[in-house]
Order: C-alpha cells, then sequence, then structure tokens
C-alpha cells in the first residue's frame, strides 16, 4: 500500500508505504549476514568501474511516479490521496564511514553538485511540487543504514 493520508488530529498528510519494513536495516541490530548496498562491491553499485558520488534510484522509495489505485475513499476526517513522487538516493562516498564534513573540498563540492543535478531535474517533473533533500545520518531518526547517503 502506497498512499498519503489526512491525519486530522494533527493536521499532517502522512506518508504510507508499507514495503519499507522490509527494508536492509543496521547490521548490529540484525543477526542475518548484511552487505552494505553503498558499498563499491555491493551488487547494486557493480555496474560502476569507480565512482566518488552517486545517485540512485530508491529501492524502497516512499513516493511513487506511478502510484497503484488508491483502494478506498476516504472520507472528510479521513482523507487519502496518491503517493506520486520520486525518491532518489545521493551517495557521497564510496567509503563506508565518514560524513560530508570528511570530505576533501572538491569531493563534497561535487556531491553538492549532484544535490543540485537531482534538484533541477526532479523539479522539472510534472507531479513534483516540492524537492526536499535531507542527510540519512543517525539511528536516532530511524535510519536504517549507516553508509553516508542522502
Amino acid at each position: 500500500m502506497h498512499e498519503i493520508r489526512w491525519h486530522p488530529l494533527i493536521k499532517w498528510w502522512i506518508i504510507v508505504a508499507e514495503h519499507r519494513s522490509i527494508r536492509p536495516w543496521r547490521p548490529e541490530e540484525k543477526k542475518l549476514a548484511f552487505t552494505c548496498p553503498f558499498c563499491p562491491d555491493a551488487p547494486e553499485l557493480a555496474h560502476l568501474a569507480h565512482w566518488d558520488v552517486v545517485s540512485l534510484p530508491n529501492k524502497y522509495p516512499v513516493l511513487l511516479e506511478t502510484p497503484p489505485e488508491i483502494r478506498r475513499e476516504g472520507f472528510e476526517a479521513y482523507r487519502v490521496r496518491e503517493a506520486s513522487g520520486s525518491c532518489r538516493v545521493v551517495v557521497e562516498t564510496p567509503e563506508h564511514e565518514g560524513d560530508l564534513y570528511t570530505l576533501s573540498l572538491e569531493h563534497a563540492t561535487r556531491a553538492v553538485e549532484v544535490f543540485r543535478e537531482e534538484y533541477v531535474k526532479l523539479s522539472q517533473l510534472d507531479y513534483v511540487e516540492y524537492v526536499a533533500i535531507f542527510r540519512n545520518k543517525g539511528k536516532e531518526i530511524g535510519v536504517s543504514l549507516t553508509h553516508p547517503h542522502s
């Protein structure tokens, strides 16, 4: 199920994407074998011979370019909208540890250039009303992967 629901008590739209519960999780909290999908030898990046910053489609997006049809009609207190949009992941470095401030100025500049390129591409799509660039940082906010990415 992908949809955006109106929460009448807090008066916010809430995105619901149930498939995200199966996304990879921090290895220290899972007993299963874990391979970071953003490290250079990961299958997701095997097609790239060398990279310093890469933009990928989000494998577990909360918004979809062509979302499924909403299964039920909302009513005044419980309104529902299609979860249309686009989700990209910018991996700022092949290094598994670190942050933007640990990159060289040249490398950090390249990362910001990729943010700008993605912003321009996304903002030109008819179904995109707002582009939010944010860092996925820290387990305190629920980040499932610790590799630096936005």
